[in-house]
């Protein structure tokens, strides 16, 4: 029973696959099916107690002691039903677009979850390494073969070079750790080397060290497949992080969490304000997202389930505001809806890290990093509300169905977040009450102020954030690499023809010297 939820969007992935050459209308109906299916066999699924999985398919058993296994428990579900609910959106809001997406990038889109649940449900490290690799893979093959600018490339193999070492630094928590067993990912008996190493993997993923590191946009699926792609990668590391967090956090991480969480929440949030075109500004809307969480978490005394309702949200808040598209004037509601979810109003995910900001004692002995908190949270929320005055534009599509299907697509995430905030995480409803009126509050004093801003002062606050970009560094990464294998290939080339027999006897009298 663990894994049907992965074996249903890889099977998904293989139909979509099959029957390219069906009409666009067939193979959004399969799609469709094959989408709710799986969303309603997660959204079922009981998680009373933990369930695992092993695949003993590694040999000798000796060498290789730990299978390739698989777990769900309170920690995953709420992240694979958080995904499974953004693959059928994305799947039902393309209904609306008026050049569907190819079979190829539909069956990437099954294939793109499927890697994801591997990844959430991994119950050794092992199985971590090995799922994170198929992600970057797949992301890799796929970018590669709809880019078509050169700059698109060198930024793709920038974001593949980084996902490279992180999965490098798990592989080595794995060989540090020498954890066996396929019951859960237990890192209570993990050496305090092999959790620093793990937590320096997920703030790679998480965009948090390097700051942001870029991923070319997706054109013209970046509504669709690029959504994905922002979203899948953060959540699975959020969902190793809180393992960590629920092992127990070493004193030495604290600090560089809630730096990395400070400075990545006011840059973020300030950034998403300030934006000035959604899709591109959904970076920064994860950014400081995944900042607010990590730092509540820190100072919370449950810090797993914080980082587990952070990641919900930024499934599901994130696949509304990248889907987001103001074709009615009921859709402004929208945008509404998703800033109360953001600062944590009560029967809402958000309501863990709400009511562990509020609490009393935190608040008297980590004053700054809760005002930290607070403010991330408004500024996530302003930005939402910026989407409130989006002009209006036509409808893309004639059809009434499509129409209808879009609207579904898009008030389904925000359905499910209401419905697991009710059912499945439970808070302190007052005081997460106390955070969302308090950060709405001062949402509104930071509306009333940049509403002050002339247009001339609003365009150089964003040209000042654009300057600081952190892509300039990555473009100067990427020139010193490219120098640098041209000085390899020069080297290389002496060791060419007879030039290579000369530095061999040079090498061998050195050596004989050295022995002598």
């Amino acid at each position: 029973m663990t894994v049907v939820p992965i074996a249903f969007f890889l099977l998904g992935a293989l139909i979509t696959w099959l029957i390219r050459d069906r009409h666009t209308r067939t193979q959004w109906v399969v799609a469709s099916v094959s989408a709710f299916i799986a969303w309603a066999y997660v959204l079922f699924l009981d998680v009373g107690s933990a369930r695992s999985f092993g695949l003993s398919i590694w040999q000798p058993a000796d060498l290789f002691q730990s299978p390739i296994s698989f777990t769900i428990d309170t920690i995953t579900w709420p992240l694979i039903y958080g995904a499974a609910t953004v693959l059928l959106a994305v799947v039902l809001t393309c209904a609306a677009q008026p050049h569907a997406a190819t079979a190829g990038a539909r069956s990437f889109w099954f294939f793109y979850t499927g890697s994801a649940l591997i990844a959430i449900m991994s119950a050794n490290l092992l199985t971590v390494v090995i799922a994170w690799a198929l992600m970057d893979f797949g992301a890799l093959f796929f970018l590669l073969k709809i880019s078509e600018s050169d700059s698109a490339r060198r930024s793709i193999f920038v974001r593949a070079g980084v996902n490279a070492v992180g999965v490098m630094v798990v592989f080595g928590a794995a060989m540090a750790s020498d954890i066996q067993g396929i019951t859960a990912l237990d890192l209570a008996s993990t050496s305090a080397a092999g959790i620093l190493m793990l937590a320096l993997a997920a703030l790679l993923r998480l965009g948090l060290v390097p700051l942001h590191y870029a991923l070319p946009t997706v054109e013209p699926l970046r509504r669709e497949a690029g959504t994905l792609l922002r979203l899948f990668p953060p959540v699975v590391a959020i969902s190793l992080l809180a393992r960590v967090f629920d092992a127990g956090l070493p004193p030495g991480l604290r600090g560089i969490f809630l730096i990395a969480g400070g400075i990545g929440g006011i840059f973020g949030g300030l950034r998403w304000v300030l934006q000035d075109e959604m899709v591109r500004a959904r970076p920064f809307f994860v950014l400081a997202l995944v900042s607010l969480g990590l730092i509540i978490a820190v100072i919370a005394p449950d810090g797993a389930m914080v980082l587990v309702a952070t990641g919900v949200l930024l499934l599901l808040v994130g696949a509304v505001l990248s889907l987001f598209a103001q074709h009615t004037p009921s859709h402004r509601v929208i945008p509404v809806l998703s800033a109360i979810l953001l600062v944590g109003a009560p029967f809402t995910p958000g309501a863990i890290y709400a009511a562990a900001v509020a609490n009393p004692e935190t608040v008297v002995t980590e004053p700054l990093m809760s005002s930290l908190a607070v403010i991330t949270a408004a500024l996530l929320a302003l930005g939402c509300i910026h989407l409130f005055f989006a002009a209006e534009t036509p409808w893309p599509i004639g059809e009434s169905l499509g129409r209808v299907m879009f609207n579904i697509g898009l008030i389904l995430p925000i359905l499910a977040a209401l419905g697991i905030g009710l059912w499945r995480i439970q808070a302190d409803y007052f005081r997460s009450g106390i955070f969302a009126l308090t950060a709405l509050v001062l949402g509104a004093g930071f509306f009333l102020g940049f509403r002050r801003l002339s247009t001339e002062h609003a365009r150089r606050l964003r040209h000042l954030f654009q300057f600081i970009e952190p892509g300039r560094l990555y473009r100067l990464i990427w020139r010193v690499s490219q120098r640098a294998l041209v000085e390899l290939r020069g080297l290389g080339e002496l060791f060419e023809g007879g030039s290579g027999m000369l530095w061999l006897f040079v090498f061998v009298i050195f050596l004989l010297l050295i022995l002598l």
